[in-house]
């Protein structure tokens, strides 16, 4: 716990958020890991189509692999107490 403000330390958690359209273009070509999109309480799987005509207009994080977005959305929750879960894009959901 942090002592200045009571919330679990999150330094750990490698989660980054996606900083140009351009870097998020890439992370779409690519298809591998996941973003975030806080705003719209939603992931998505790098590769789904719809990331492809996603812009960085809203805040978005990448996670490279399940444990990342999972430590994401884990810290998430327990940092901020009105934080509402992010959900799976129903065509996201690992197997």
């Amino acid at each position: 716990m942090d002592a200045y403000r009571g919330f679990r330390d999150t330094s750990s958690v490698t989660a980054r958020e996606i900083a140009s359209d351009g870097e998020l273009q890439a992370i779409a070509a690519a298809g591998v890991g996941f973003v975030i999109t806080p705003f719209n309480r939603r992931w998505h799987a790098a590769a789904c189509p719809p990331v492809q005509t996603m812009t960085v207009g809203t805040r978005k994080w990448f996670a490279a692999t399940l444990a990342e977005l999972a430590d994401y959305l884990q810290a998430r929750i327990t940092q901020y107490d009105t934080a509402k879960p992010i959900d799976a894009c129903p065509a996201c959901v690992p197997e």
